[in-house]
C-alpha cells in the first residue's frame, strides 16, 4: 500500500514532510521528490517496486498515481515507452499528449492521481469511478493540499478535528461520503479537481451510468459508483465474481445491480443482506435509487436454496447470521413479500415478523456499550449467530457485552491501525479521549480484533467501527505515559485482554522489541507486528 502527498500553489516542504510521516512507511522510507518550483510530492513505497515507480515527469508534466493501472504496458506502447517504464511516467506523458481529462478517462483501475503542469500553472487531482483509492484536499495559502488520508492534512494543520457528521455518516451507509475531518473534502467517485492560479473548480468524469443526467446528491452518487463495480466485476469474472465484489463493496451494493443485472439480483441481493447485515432502511433506499422497488424482484424458495448455495463454498467470509437473516425478513415484510418472510422464518427459526426482540436487543446493547444503535449492531453481529426470543437471552447477551466492553476500550489506546480514513479518524477522537497524543502505527486489524475477543471473519471491519466508536465515546483518562515498564506497556496495548492460550505463547521480550520498533518508527516493526499476527492466528508456534 502506497500513498502520496502534497501541494499545489505555494511550496511548503516542511508541512508536506510532516503530512508525509502519517502515511503507511512500512518498508523503503519515504521517497522525496520535487519538480518544479511551485509543486511537491512524497511518494510512500511499502517494499513494493512498483510504488517506487508511481511518481514520474515527462514532457512538462509531473504525476504520481496509487493503485493499479491494468492496461499499463498498452499505454506505455502508445507512449513509446518500454514495457517497464514507470508508471508515473506514462501517465504524465499521456496527460501532457492528450490532456487530463482524456488521459484519466483511459486509466480503468483503481487510482489516485495528481498531476502538475508548471509551465502553464495547471494542476489535477482525480479519483477513480469506482471510489476505491481515497483522496482529500484541502485549501491553502496559493492553492490547495492533498493526500491520500486525509489525517495527512489533519496532522499538518490543513484539516481540522475530526467531523462527527462524517463518522456518523460513514458507519451508517458503510462508506465514506466525505472527509473525516473538519476542513477538508474528499473528491467524489469519478472527481477531477482542476487547480489553477486563480481558481479552482471540480467536474465529473464520463462513465456509463443508468441514472438520468442532472445532479445527484452522495447516496446517489455512491450507488452508482457501486453499481459500475459490480458492472466491472460481472465483465471480468462472471457470475462467481459477483460474492466477492458485493462483500468488499460493504453495504447493500447488490441493490444497485437491480439496474445493471436484473436477472442476477434477487440471489445478490440477498447474499448482501447476509453478508453485511445492513439496515431494512438501507434496502428501500438504494433499490429507489437503482430505479426498482424491492417488491419487483422475486424471492422464492429457490432463491434461499441458491443462496445456501453460495454462500457454502465461502465460509471465512459470509455466514448466515440470524440477524441478517432477520433484516431480510423485516425489508420483505415491509413490501408484502409473506412467502420469503415465512421462509426465512423457517430457516432460523422465529415467526415473522418478529420485530420485539430485535427492538429490544438493541436497547440493551445501548445500554451495554453507550454507542449508536449502527455501531452496535455490527459489533453484535461480530459475536455470533443469535435471534434471542426471550429476556433471559437477553440477559445473557447483556452480560456477554458487559464483559467485552472494558476490552473494547482499552483496545484502542496507543492502537495505530492500517485502517480507511473515517476509521482513523475515529481512533484519533478516542485517543485524545484518553489523552494519548501518539498514534503509534503497531498492529495489524487483526490483532485488535483478536484483543478484544471478537472473531476475525465477514463482519471484522464493521466490528472494528463499532469498537473505534465506542473507544471515542470513553470517559478521558490521566496521558499515557510512554516511558513505563513493559508489563504496564503491555496493559497498555491491550495485550493482557488476548486469550490465556496466547498470553502464555508471548514472550515478554518479544513484546518489548515490538513496542520499541513502533515508538521509534522502525521499518522492521511491520515483520514484528506480522508474526505476533501469526501467532494471533494460531498458524505459527
Amino acid at each position: 500500500m502506497g500513498g502520496f502527498v502534497g501541494r499545489l500553489g505555494e511550496e511548503d516542504p516542511a508541512t508536506t514532510r510532516r503530512m508525509a510521516r502519517m502515511l503507511d512507511a512500512r518498508g523503503p522510507a519515504a521517497r522525496w521528490e520535487r519538480h518544479a518550483d511551485a509543486t511537491s510530492f512524497i511518494v510512500v513505497a511499502s517494499g513494493s517496486p512498483a510504488l517506487d515507480e508511481a511518481i514520474g515527469a515527462s514532457e512538462g508534466v509531473v504525476a504520481a498515481v496509487e493503485g493499479h493501472v491494468p492496461n499499463r504496458k498498452a499505454l506505455a506502447a502508445e507512449q513509446d515507452l518500454g514495457d517497464d517504464a514507470p508508471i508515473g511516467e506514462v501517465v504524465a506523458r499521456l496527460i501532457a499528449r492528450t490532456g487530463f481529462a482524456r488521459a484519466f478517462a483511459r486509466l480503468p483501475g483503481d487510482v489516485a492521481l495528481a498531476a502538475w503542469q508548471p509551465a502553464l500553472g495547471n494542476g489535477w487531482l482525480a479519483r477513480d469511478r469506482a471510489g476505491v483509492r481515497p483522496l482529500a484536499w484541502a485549501p491553502v495559502s496559493g492553492g490547495i493540499a492533498f493526500a491520500t488520508e486525509a489525517r495527512a492534512l489533519h496532522a499538518a494543520g490543513f484539516a481540522g478535528p475530526p467531523s462527527a457528521r462524517a463518522l456518523a455518516t460513514t458507519v451508517g451507509l458503510g462508506c465514506a461520503l466525505e472527509s473525516a475531518y473538519e476542513g477538508s473534502q474528499t473528491l467524489a467517485a469519478g472527481e477531477i479537481l482542476s487547480v489553477r492560479a486563480t481558481e479552482t473548480r471540480t467536474e465529473r468524469s464520463a462513465w456509463p451510468s443508468a441514472h438520468p443526467p442532472g445532479a445527484a446528491g452522495n447516496f446517489e452518487r455512491w450507488s452508482r459508483s457501486v453499481r459500475y463495480g459490480l458492472d466491472l466485476a460481472y465483465s471480468v469474472g462472471g457470475r462467481a465474481a459477483l460474492p466477492h465484489a458485493i462483500a468488499l463493496s460493504g453495504g447493500l451494493a447488490s441493490a444497485a445491480l437491480l439496474a445493471v443485472r436484473p436477472r442476477d439480483a434477487a440471489p445478490a441481493l440477498a447474499l448482501t443482506l447476509v453478508a453485511g447485515g445492513r439496515r431494512d432502511a438501507d434496502v428501500g433506499a438504494l433499490a429507489a435509487s437503482a430505479g426498482l422497488p424491492l417488491r419487483e424482484v422475486v424471492f422464492d424458495a429457490s432463491v434461499l436454496d441458491q443462496l445456501a448455495d453460495e454462500v457454502a463454498p465461502h465460509p471465512a467470509w459470509v455466514q448466515p447470521e440470524a440477524w441478517a437473516w432477520a433484516a431480510l425478513a423485516q425489508a420483505a415484510w415491509r413490501e408484502g413479500l409473506v412467502g420469503l418472510v415465512a421462509g426465512i422464518g423457517a430457516r432460523v427459526g422465529f415467526d415473522p415478523p418478529a420485530p420485539r426482540p430485535l427492538l429490544a436487543l438493541r436497547s440493551r446493547l445501548r445500554q451495554a456499550l453507550g454507542a449508536d444503535a449502527v455501531g452496535l449492531e455490527a459489533l453484535a453481529r461480530s459475536l455470533g449467530p443469535w435471534l434471542p426470543g426471550d429476556d433471559a437471552a437477553l440477559e445473557a447477551l447483556s452480560r456477554r457485552l458487559d464483559g467485552v466492553a472494558p476490552a473494547v476500550r482499552r483496545a484502542g489506546l496507543g492502537r495505530g491501525l492500517r485502517l480507511p480514513e473515517v476509521e482513523l479518524a475515529a481512533l484519533d477522537a478516542g485517543c485524545a479521549a484518553f489523552g494519548v497524543h501518539a498514534v503509534v502505527p503497531f498492529a495489524d486489524p487483526a490483532l485488535l480484533a483478536v484483543a478484544c475477543e471478537v472473531p476475525v471473519g465477514a463482519h471484522h471491519y464493521r466490528a472494528r467501527r463499532a469498537l473505534l466508536a465506542s473507544v471515542a465515546a470513553a470517559p478521558p483518562r490521566e496521558p499515557l505515559d510512554w516511558s513505563l515498564d513493559v508489563p504496564t506497556l503491555i496493559r497498555a496495548f491491550a495485550l493482557d485482554t488476548l486469550p490465556e492460550r496466547l498470553r502464555d505463547r508471548l514472550d515478554a521480550e518479544h513484546v518489548r522489541s515490538v513496542v520499541a520498533a513502533a515508538l521509534a518508527g522502525d521499518e522492521r516493526c511491520a515483520r514484528r507486528v506480522f508474526a505476533l499476527e501469526m501467532v494471533a492466528r494460531g498458524l505459527v508456534g
